[in-house]
């Protein structure tokens, strides 16, 4: 089965063809990312209150046309932007090795942009060769 041609829940789906993926708590401390490409996915949603702490998924999307790297940040079922290639880059390897959705602790800042929604990343990972 084609999971560009699936109509039910696509994470179902995964769960009996891969079996479950590892889902991994990352720590509230390390690097300030910026999410990217929300403006793409209809914006930061009005739920993520501004200032407040929230919790969301990095799910990676291996098959992108536009980056097989890509980590795709969701709220809930909904896309909410992307981690920026270069971070992605970074982040990538280490999901794939784990099979690994990430649960990452963010917030949403307003800015003279708009509504921008940054979460943390460990440096370990963005930076493994830096000690």
């Amino acid at each position: 089965m084609d999971i560009r041609n699936t109509t039910g829940n696509i994470v179902a789906w995964l769960k009996r063809k891969f079996g479950p993926p590892a889902v991994i708590s990352m720590p509230a401390d390390g690097e300030d990312i910026m999410v990217v490409g929300s403006e793409y996915c209809g914006g930061v949603p009005r739920s993520l209150g501004t200032g407040k702490p929230v919790q969301v998924m990095l799910v990676r999307e291996p098959r992108n046309e536009h980056d097989r790297n890509a980590v795709a940040v969701m709220s809930g079922q909904r896309r909410v932007g992307y981690v920026s290639a270069s971070r992605a880059e970074a982040l990538a390897p280490y999901m794939d090795h784990y099979r690994a959705t990430l649960w990452v602790h963010g917030v949403v800042k307003r800015t003279s942009q708009g509504r921008e929604l940054w979460v943390v990343l460990p440096r370990d990972i963005l930076h493994p060769h830096r000690r």
